[in-house]
């Protein structure tokens, strides 16, 4: 039996979604990527886009894919986590994608159709205004299937960015303290510490980022009206929120600058790059 709606869960089996007796009080966990979002007017043209989107998914692949699918998730975490990356309508067929996956870890992993805005939208429209809505169906949809569900925690990832081994684990440990627990809709989270990573010369560079977009932020489901971390752009959520550095004595990312980026065209201006080889310690 195949779950049918809404339609992003049309093809994840019922075993994954179905609430069992060890399911109370379990939280949701919604990893976020916008992956190829229509808001560049540098990828208008179809076949550069084409071109971008075919490098930019092989990259993930080889390292955001695998740092997510190497999390390990332990036995006394009673959260289901969600995986999605956003895309714009049409893109899942244009370049054969699956709906969704269960990855090894039990994190399930689904692509995301974005409908593509008429005439010219604001600034953060789809990233600010889109992907809250998008991810408030989900919760919707979730919380019908899961009665006792009290929380979920979104968390920003980009598609060219790596992540530690531990950085899921790290997250719910702060996210299940009971000063969170009791006031969940007070906290924006971020991990400051991080590196730059430069493919052009192969260096990395220490990187200490206020106001990072590495963040993630519990809300409690009672209360409605999901905001999610993507309610403001990154650097303007301490305009209205209170931001709580996540303080780590190593990287709990690598930004990767100088493949093409639009955004991140720039070394880190933090502390001089140390030479390095590779990135295989990110999924170990």
């Amino acid at each position: 039996m195949l779950i049918s709606s809404p339609p992003h869960f049309s093809n994840i089996h019922s075993h994954y979604i179905q609430p069992s007796p060890s399911d109370r009080n379990k939280e949701l966990v919604i990893i976020t990527t916008p992956f190829a979002l229509p808001f560049s007017s540098s990828l208008a043209n179809l076949h550069k886009r084409d071109i971008w989107f075919k490098y930019r998914y092989k990259f993930m692949m080889t390292h955001l894919f695998k740092n997510i699918s190497s999390q390990t998730i332990h036995s006394s975490d009673n959260s289901l986590y969600l995986w999605l990356l956003f895309v714009s309508h049409g893109d899942r067929h244009r370049f054969n994608l699956p709906k969704s996956q269960v990855l090894a870890n039990g994190i399930i992993l689904m692509w995301i159709e974005i409908p593509i805005a008429n005439g010219s939208p604001p600034n953060n429209y789809y990233l600010n205004k889109c992907l809250p809505l998008e991810i408030s169906s989900i919760v919707r949809y979730m919380s019908s299937k899961f009665p006792d569900l009290k929380y979920i925690s979104t968390m920003r990832i980009d598609s060219d960015d790596c992540i530690r081994y531990d950085y899921l684990k790290i997250c719910n440990f702060v996210l299940s303290h009971p000063l969170v627990c009791r006031r969940p809709n007070d906290y924006v989270f971020y991990f400051p510490n991080g590196l730059n990573f430069d493919l052009r010369v192969n260096s990395y560079s220490p990187y200490i980022w206020p106001e990072s977009p590495f963040m993630f932020r519990k809300e409690s489901i009672s209360l409605g009206n999901i905001k999610t971390i993507w309610e403001y752009p990154h650097d303007q959520i301490s305009l209205t929120k209170s931001l709580s550095p996540v303080i780590s004595t190593q990287a709990m990312w690598c930004l990767n600058v100088g493949h093409g980026n639009l955004a991140n065209s720039n070394l880190s201006y933090i502390v001089p790059p140390i030479s390095t080889t590779s990135l295989s310690f990110w999924s170990t």
